[in-house]
């Protein structure tokens, strides 16, 4: 005998309402959970490679675990109490601040840029899990203007930068 399967979860996620994904700056992420019947004791987040959770995720968040040699990071969220998440969140528009990878991970099309969530029980056992495909950063232009004058010496430039 193996390891007992969990059942899939429904998993969505999208940027949260006027936020970006702007490569290396923080947004903030809006994650939806349907656990089913499931009575979870905690929920876990798992970003890209080379996204990085920050302070300031729901109450009862420990942000920015490593996941080991995956290179992957964990937002763990989990009430102080022992109660089971149902009893605290309805596991809809869990809000997390995450940094944005400065390059897109590796992967075909969104691959590399897929998360995925998993709920716990009390002994740290999986109940569920989920995927949830990624979305496509946008690239950050930078533009260098400067003077065209000959011979000229010690001009002003200017650098500016644009969303795509």
């Amino acid at each position: 005998p193996g390891a007992a399967a969990v059942p899939a979860l429904d998993f969505s996620l999208g940027l949260a309402p006027g936020a970006r994904a702007i490569p290396g700056e923080v947004a903030e992420f809006v994650f939806s959970v349907d656990v089913g019947g499931a009575a979870p004791r905690a929920l876990e987040l798992v970003a890209p490679v080379g996204f990085v959770f920050e302070d300031g995720c729901e109450a009862h968040c420990v942000p920015d675990l490593d996941l080991g040699p995956a290179g992957r990071r964990v937002a763990r969220i989990a009430p102080k109490k022992r109660r089971n998440l149902l009893q605290e969140w309805h596991l809809v528009n869990v809000t997390v601040r995450v940094r944005v990878a400065r390059v897109a991970p590796a992967g075909r099309h969104s691959e590399g840029l897929a998360w995925f969530a998993r709920i716990l029980n009390r002994q740290h056992m999986p109940l569920g899990w989920a995927e949830a495909p990624g979305f496509p950063l946008e690239p950050l232009f930078a533009e260098l203007r400067y003077p065209a004058a000959a011979g000229l010496r010690g001009g002003a430039a200017a650098l500016g930068f644009q969303g795509g």
